[in-house]
C-alpha cells in the first residue's frame, strides 16, 4: 500500500469514527439499556393511560392514575388532557346509594349499581396543552401506529388526545400516537407503552373469536411500534396485556350462584350457564326474567361467554404476551408483568393492600371500577408500585414507593370489613330486580361503546 493510500484509509476510517461514535443534534442516540433518563417521558395505549374510570374519563381519576402517581414519586414532567367533571366519552356507572358499601357477589350492591344520565362530553380543561400521554381509550395495537384525529368527530377520545390543539395549527397537524413520539422536540428519552388490552376484549364481551387480533398481526404492528420509538433514542418500558377474561366485567357461573335467587342445583338446567362459563351485566336482564318466570331460559347464547371460548382468548393473550417478553429481553428493555398482581388478586385471599384490606378481582372486589373494565383508583397505585418496583431493581434505583393503604381506605370502591351496623344482605324484592333491568341493559350497551375507539361511527 502506497502512503497515498495509507493516508486516505485513515481519514476514512476518522471520518467513521466521527460519523458514527460522535453524535450530532439531528441524530438519535440509542441510551444505555441499563440507564434511564426522565427528561423527556412519553406515554402510548389504550384506556388503561388514558384514565377510563366508571365508564369515562374524568379529571379525578386522571390526577390519581398510575402516570401520575409514577411522576409524583419519580419525578418527571407530565402533561394529560385532564377533561373537566363529570367526565366525557362514556357513561358513568355510579352507585344510587353511595352510602351502602359495596359487597363482592352481593345482590344489593349490584342493585344499588346505576348509569344516570351524564350531559354530554365536557371536554379538556385546557385546550392549550400539548400533551405527552398519548394515550387513547378503545385503542389496538394498530391504533398506535393509525389512529388519527378527525376535526368532523371533536367528541371523541382520540381528539381529545391527539386533536387538540395541533389540528388548530396552521397548517393542521394530524398524526398517530407514534408519529407524535417519532416528531416530538425534544426528542424522547422514556416511553411507556401499554397496549393490547381491546386486541382481546371485543371478542371476549362479544363471545366472537374471529375479533381477537390474529397474533402474528398483533406482533408485527408491536415491533414495528417498538421500532420505530427505539429509533428516536428512547428507551422503553414495555407492559405485558392483561388476562381479560379475568376482569371484573366476566362474572363466572360459580359466582352467579351466589348472587342470583337461583338453587344451585336447577341453575344450569334453567339458565345454561356452566359454573366453569362467564357472563357480562348485559346478561342480568336475561336472568331477572327467568328468576321470576317472565322467561323459560335459557339465557341467550350471545350472552354467555363459554369456558372453551375463554379459554382460547386467555391463550391468545399469552401469545401476545410472550412476545412482549421476547421483544424486551432481545432490545435490553424493562417489562411489566401486570398479570402477576391480577393472579394474586383472582385468588380467594386476594391481593393485600393494608389496614386488612384486600383486592380482588370480582365484580366489586376494588381491582376494577364499577364498569368492570378499568382499574379503580386503588388498582392504579398498585400498578404504580409494580412500576417503580421494576425500575429500582432494573435500573438499581430507589425511587419510593406509594402509600397504598390510605387510598385504598378512601376509596370508596374498595371493599370494607363488615360491621354490626353493615347487614350483608337485606330481603330484595321482585319489584327491586325489575326495577334493575333497564339499567343492567343500558350498561352493557355502555360497554360495548367503551370497545369502540370512534363509537359515535358504528
Amino acid at each position: 500500500m502506497t502512503r497515498r493510500a495509507f493516508l486516505r484509509l485513515q481519514i476514512i476510517l476518522l471520518l467513521l469514527f466521527f460519523m458514527i461514535g460522535v453524535p450530532t443534534n439531528g441524530l438519535a442516540v440509542q441510551q444505555n439499556p441499563k440507564t434511564i433518563d426522565f427528561s423527556s417521558v412519553v406515554i402510548m395505549g389504550d384506556s388503561l393511560s388514558h384514565s377510563y374510570h366508571d365508564g369515562l374519563v374524568h379529571a379525578d381519576a386522571q390526577t390519581q392514575n398510575y402516570v401520575s402517581l409514577l411522576r409524583k414519586q419519580i419525578g418527571f414532567e407530565l402533561r394529560q388532557g385532564i377533561i373537566g367533571e363529570p367526565g366525557g366519552f362514556g357513561s358513568r356507572f355510579s352507585l344510587k346509594d353511595p352510602n351502602i358499601p359495596v359487597r363482592p357477589l352481593n345482590a344489593n350492591t349490584f342493585l344499588n349499581l346505576t348509569l344516570p344520565p351524564v350531559p354530554g362530553n365536557v371536554g379538556r380543561v385546557d385546550s392549550s396543552l400539548r400533551v405527552n400521554n398519548f394515550a387513547i381509550g378503545g385503542a389496538k395495537v394498530t391504533d398506535i401506529i393509525n389512529a388519527r384525529p378527525d376535526s368532523i368527530r371533536p367528541n371523541d377520545a382520540v381528539f381529545s388526545s391527539l386533536g387538540i390543539p395541533w389540528l388548530s395549527d396552521n397548517p393542521p397537524v394530524k398524526r398517530s400516537q407514534l408519529e407524535f413520539v417519532e416528531t416530538m422536540s425534544p426528542k424522547p428519552t422514556l416511553a411507556i407503552l401499554l397496549i393490547g388490552g381491546n386486541d382481546a376484549l371485543g371478542a371476549a364481551f362479544n363471545s366472537n373469536l374471529s375479533l381477537v387480533t390474529p397474533v402474528d398481526k398483533f406482533l408485527a404492528d408491536y415491533e414495528q411500534i417498538v421500532r420505530r420509538t427505539k429509533a428516536t433514542g428512547a428507551q422503553m418500558i414495555l407492559v405485558t396485556v392483561p388476562d381479560v377474561v379475568s376482569t371484573a366485567a366476566f362474572i363466572s357461573g360459580k359466582d352467579l350462584m351466589a348472587f342470583i335467587p337461583i338453587p344451585r342445583e336447577m341453575f344450569t338446567q334453567k339458565t345454561g350457564i356452566k359454573a366453569e362459563d362467564f357472563v357480562t351485566l348485559r346478561a342480568l336482564s336475561s336472568l331477572i326474567d327467568i328468576v321470576f318466570g317472565r322467561s323459560n331460559g335459557p339465557v341467550p347464547e350471545d350472552q354467555i361467554l363459554r369456558a372453551s371460548m375463554a379459554k382460547q382468548i386467555s391463550k391468545s393473550v399469552k401469545k401476545f404476551n410472550k412476545g412482549i417478553q421476547k421483544i424486551g429481553k432481545r432490545e435490553g428493555f424493562l417489562v411489566i408483568d401486570i398479570n402477576k398482581f391480577l393472579s394474586v388478586a383472582s385468588t380467594d385471599k386476594g391481593f393485600p393492600v393494608g389496614n386488612n384490606l384486600v383486592l380482588n378481582t370480582r365484580y366489586f372486589g376494588g381491582v376494577a371500577s364499577f364498569d368492570g373494565i378499568h382499574l379503580s383508583i386503588t388498582a392504579n397505585a398498585v400498578l404504580a408500585n409494580i412500576f417503580i418496583e421494576g425500575i429500582n431493581k432494573f435500573y438499581k434505583k430507589s425511587f419510593p414507593m406509594v402509600d397504598v393503604a390510605p387510598i385504598a381506605m378512601a376509596d370508596p370502591q374498595v371493599p370494607k370489613p363488615v360491621t354490626d351496623a353493615q347487614p350483608i344482605e337485606d330481603t330484595l324484592t321482585e319489584m327491586d330486580w325489575q326495577l334493575a333491568k333497564p339499567q343492567f341493559d343500558a350498561m352493557g350497551e355502555a360497554i360495548k361503546k367503551l370497545l369502540q375507539i370512534n363509537p359515535d361511527e358504528q
